[in-house]
């Protein structure tokens, strides 16, 4: 990935030691630079103090994910919340959650963001018609699979008995809560393949299936390919549109069939 950062030097240091030698970082000095680097081009990832940045980053989250990487202190903590008053979902804190591992892991899921953001773009419409706090639970899927991660944790997430969420996604004309759920790991794993020298193993480790031939057997049903040809026969668009056709309730039960 590419990266660009604006920390000051005391942050700099450990974020070197997180991100090691896996992706390449540039480092910026000041806010304009960072503004010129940015309108240059577009980094995968950008992780900036907020104490060094402010609202004119803003123009930039639509073509760039943002980390705010901070320490604890009375000015930093202000403006990390002026900064997360503008709805910055992600907030790492020097000392409390910048271990490597988790840190790392943060830094490379942030792509499968963008999917989870063209997904739930198609499904608007739907969304909307769904009470509000079963339409939240449902976008909080696809951003983390892993903690909303069966039936229950989504009835609970949205606040409704099971029956009520079976009914209401019926007549907003979507898919049943399991389609949801095994759409929302079926993107991770087309985002994780697409990565350099992955394998089908790691990724069904990674994603919590039982096997590898149940995650091939998950992305069959949802997108009608198979593991070793889904991240290089299947471009980005075609995904996520099959994906938002298998969780309308014509499509839900249909296995499709790849593209010629």
């Amino acid at each position: 990935m590419d990266i660009v950062a604006l920390l000051p030097d005391r942050l700099m240091h450990p974020f070197r030691a997180v991100i090691r030698t896996a992706h390449t970082v540039r480092a910026v000095r000041h806010l304009r630079e960072l503004e010129t680097v940015l309108s240059e081009r577009a980094p995968d990832i950008v992780v900036v103090d907020p104490q060094l940045a402010g609202p004119e980053l803003d123009r930039y989250r639509t073509t760039t994910h943002i980390v705010l990487y901070t320490t604890v202190s009375a000015d930093a903590l202000k403006a990390c919340h002026a900064m997360g008053t503008r709805e910055y979902r992600h907030v790492v804190l020097f000392g409390f959650d910048d271990e490597p591992v988790a840190f790392r892991a943060l830094l490379e899921a942030l792509p499968a963001d963008a999917l989870a953001d063209a997904l739930l773009a198609l499904l608007r419409d739907r969304l909307q018609r769904l009470p509000e706090s079963l339409a939240e639970a449902l976008e909080a899927v696809f951003r983390t699979p892993s903690v909303i991660d069966c039936v229950e944790r989504l009835a609970s997430k949205a606040s409704m008995p099971r029956r009520t969420m079976y009914d209401a996604l019926e007549r907003a004309g979507l898919a049943t809560p399991a389609h949801h759920l095994g759409a929302a790991r079926v993107l991770r794993a087309y985002h994780y393949l697409r990565a350099p020298g992955a394998r089908v193993r790691d990724v069904a480790v990674k994603l919590r299936y039982p096997s590898p031939d149940a995650l091939a057997s998950s992305i069959r049903s949802v997108t009608g390919f198979l593991p070793s040809s889904l991240a290089d026969k299947l471009e980005r668009d075609d995904f996520v549109g099959r994906i938002a056709t298998y969780l309308q309730p014509s499509a839900a039960n249909v296995v499709m069939t790849p593209a010629d």
